[in-house]
């Protein structure tokens, strides 16, 4: 892109300054309805200073439509940042969720484990009912 960029604006620049070069002869200006604003102006200025000029306004009219695209594009990136702290607060909150059912599943498992010792203790002593 920047080579792109250089291979327009060197010869465009180049050309500029070679027609500016060229053109220095002076011209009169008038602005009929105003007699004072005669003016000899080089002729390099009648032309390029207007074009200068149109390209800003282009730049600005261009600039000014496509506010409601920019406008569009703030209120997605603030909506795609509101999104990902969302997930990233759903996801803190699945983690600690996830290690509170590991726990529980672990204190089932231990006393699954219990239980079965019991049982087999149980099993292995004899009761007091047989026993007499």
């Amino acid at each position: 892109m920047r080579i792109l960029s250089y291979l327009i604006t060197i010869p465009l620049a180049v050309a500029l300054v070679l027609f500016a070069i060229s053109n220095q002869e002076m011209v009169v200006v008038e602005m009929w309805p105003l007699p004072f604003a005669s003016r000899p102006l080089p002729l390099y200025t009648i032309v390029l200073v207007p074009a200068a000029i149109a390209f800003f306004l282009g730049g600005l009219i261009v600039w000014m439509g496509g506010g409601h695209t920019r406008r569009l594009a703030r209120q997605r990136k603030r909506a795609v940042a509101n999104l990902r702290a969302e997930l990233e607060r759903l996801q803190a909150s699945k983690n600690r969720v996830d290690q509170a059912m590991a726990r529980v599943n672990e204190a089932r498992r231990i006393e699954a484990a219990t239980d079965g010792a019991r049982d087999a203790a149980r099993r292995e002593l004899p009761s007091p009912d047989r026993a007499a």
